[in-house]
């Protein structure tokens, strides 16, 4: 299988921007960035792996590492050997955690309500949360889950978001909470 990872690249000059998107987000969420950046810079949106348009791995690959390395696989595909990388949610942990192993190549970072230290929660909540994500009610509670994060988000913002999610495979979905949920950002 071939294992390929969706980008959209354009624009020319200055210092390249990668973009990498957020859980159950793709590409095409940064569209209005790219616009107003393109019109003096190179940039990249690309989408992770499991996500629309991305390879969705046979067996679950979605730790951080792993995810880090479809941000390796577009950059160097692109040849770009230093660039800014712009990371939101689990684009933040997943950029951050590029940048620890490959410091040298990034010349800035900008991390976007990127996800804390979860591993500081109470056992019982965590577990209460995967229990209710591996269960069959998955949907309603990943939606609630969702409609708080969208709270003050404008209809035609929280619509859109809703619609991603739900064409996100539960797989992508629950293996991506649960890396985030053990992942400690100050270790990067």
């Amino acid at each position: 299988m071939k294992q390929s990872i969706f980008f959209n690249d354009g624009g020319q000059g200055g210092l390249p921007i990668v973009f990498v998107h957020s859980l159950a987000g793709h590409a095409a969420q940064w569209d209005a960035q790219l616009t107003h950046v393109r019109r003096s810079t190179r940039a990249v949106a690309l989408t992770l792996r499991g996500h629309q348009g991305s390879f969705m791995p046979e067996e679950p690959a979605f730790s951080l590492s792993q995810l880090a390395e479809d941000i390796g696989t577009v950059v160097d595909q692109l040849n770009l050997e230093r660039f800014i990388l712009v990371g939101h949610s689990l684009g933040a942990s997943v950029a951050l955690r590029y940048a620890a192993s490959h410091g040298k190549r990034i010349a800035g970072l900008l991390l976007a309500d990127p996800s804390g230290d979860s591993t500081q929660l109470p056992a019982d909540e965590i577990n209460g949360m995967l229990m209710a994500l591996d269960s069959p009610a998955y949907q309603q509670v990943i939606e609630g889950y969702w409609q708080q994060i969208l709270a003050g988000a404008t209809e035609e913002t929280a619509v859109q978001v809703l619609q991603d999610l739900r064409h996100t495979p539960k797989d992508t979905v629950v293996n991506c909470m649960k890396q985030l949920i053990a992942y400690n950002p100050t270790e990067d």
